[in-house]
């Protein structure tokens, strides 16, 4: 876990399946670019043999644990007709027997792709908070037409924020930032695919 995230205090709690060069990078980017759905998926079987064989699973055995996907902008899912860090994040939750939590949201539309690391850093400051009013819950997705309410109080032991491609982290760390200002102490990220 850990390595190439260059975003403050993600250095041992990031796991990424592989480079975005790779296959999983190219699978993300189907999903995420050519709206195909029907990888969530075995992506999520991806990063959970991957997760299992490097050992990210092994302290969460009798734990409870919610993901929480990193937003996608409004925009981006009216163009695309899907959500693609939802998609995989619901098929982590139900695989892994995990809570499904969407309490995150952005504050604006500001896109990371195509900007310079430096442009990223500053774009990502404070571009993501937990939704108004919710508070977090924990409800283990038991089929693809539950959904997950975020009333209620911190039920569960780890978060594991999702997102489907890191490149300098700042998007991660912001995340993180609003978590545990919400009150979570152990947050975790994972990745299918990091930039080189």
């Amino acid at each position: 876990m850990g390595k190439g995230c260059e975003a403050e205090g993600l250095a041992g709690r990031t796991f990424a399946f592989g480079f975005f060069d790779q296959v999983a990078g190219q699978l993300a980017g189907r999903l995420k670019i050519r709206s195909a759905r029907h990888l969530a998926r075995p992506l999520a079987a991806l990063l959970v043999g991957g997760m299992a064989k490097s050992g990210v699973l092994d302290d969460l055995q009798g734990k409870r644990v919610a993901i929480v996907p990193v937003p996608t902008a409004k925009s981006r899912k009216r163009e695309r007709g899907i959500d693609h860090t939802r998609l995989v994040a619901k098929e982590l939750a139900r695989i892994m027997g995990w809570g499904l939590c969407e309490v995150l949201e952005r504050k604006n539309e500001g896109m990371q792709r195509g900007r310079t690391k430096a442009e990223r850093l500053k774009q990502a400051k404070g571009l993501f908070a937990l939704k108004s009013g919710k508070k977090w819950a924990f409800d283990t997705v038991k089929s693809e037409h539950d959904t997950v309410n975020a009333a209620g109080d911190t039920v569960f032991d780890t978060v594991i924020l999702y997102d489907d491609i890191t490149t300098t982290g700042a998007t991660l760390a912001e995340c993180v930032k609003a978590l545990e200002k919400s009150g979570v102490k152990d947050v975790r990220c994972v990745v299918l695919a990091k930039t080189r």
